[in-house]
């Protein structure tokens, strides 16, 4: 499990998705994580979990932009409720601005029952 800031990763992304999984890829392998061409170390904690990250990063079948795009999305749970519920969804209520179209495409994650479910940790 890795815990991290959805904003932060999100920032991330922007600049380049590749810097997306090339970070959770060094959280995994435990190393420090840098903004790229620097010495200058990414603090990327948060409250945002994704569980078996490992899965993610070694899928290599599926488009980068489908990878970064579960990611997000997973981070935008709060751990809170995983801990203490066993929630490991994201409900759609919480997120009415998501455009739920884009993210059916995404063929490791699936929607129904008004949430969103991740391929390596529910389905």
């Amino acid at each position: 499990m890795i815990f991290c800031d959805y904003e932060k990763i999100r920032k991330l992304s922007l600049k380049d998705s590749k810097l997306v999984l090339h970070a959770f890829t060094q959280i995994i392998n435990k190393k420090p994580v840098y903004y790229p061409g620097t010495h200058k170390t990414i603090d990327i904690a948060g409250t945002g979990y994704l569980l078996n990250p490992e899965a993610i990063i070694s899928d290599t079948t599926t488009d980068i932009l489908f990878k970064v795009q579960y990611i997000l999305l997973a981070l935008k749970r709060d751990y809170t409720f995983y801990r203490f519920y066993g929630v490991k969804y994201l409900p759609l209520s919480d997120y009415p601005d998501l455009h739920i179209e884009k993210v059916k495409l995404n063929p490791l994650i699936a929607v129904s029952d008004n949430n969103i479910y991740f391929k390596y940790e529910e389905y």
